[in-house]
């Protein structure tokens, strides 16, 4: 009981599933679903803005146009990039992973360094 206490209090925890990308609302503007998801919960922050989204998601491969695509028009790649930048906007200390060896290396540097640039600022 107590380490379960002591784990909520210390641990903000995202977990990442394999198919996230696919329960993503198709009808859904991809910028809507990561400043919704940013502003929702405990540890949300309503200040954050379509910009805010915008920025992150640009930094993942997702520029121009593509946030403002419906989820139903991205690739599956695209996809996963959303649910990830669902992730970069919302405070986490812990990361999981479902089946990581299915994400690219690739795809995951730009978060990785966006999530260090963050906790050393």
């Amino acid at each position: 009981m107590a380490i379960t206490l002591a784990i909520q209090i210390i641990c903000s925890l995202a977990y990442f599933t394999q198919d996230l990308a696919q329960q993503l609302d198709p009808t859904a503007r991809a910028v809507d679903l990561v400043t919704a998801y940013a502003r929702e919960g405990p540890h949300g922050d309503i200040t954050v803005s379509d910009q805010d989204a915008r920025g992150v998601m640009g930094r993942l491969g997702l520029s121009g146009d593509k946030p403002l695509r419906k989820i139903s028009d991205l690739s599956g790649g695209e996809k996963a990039r959303v649910a990830l930048s669902m992730f970069a906007l919302k405070p986490s200390n812990v990361i999981l992973l479902d089946e990581p060896s299915n994400v690219s290396v690739a795809s995951m540097m730009p978060l990785l360094s966006f999530l260090c640039s963050k906790a050393l600022s």
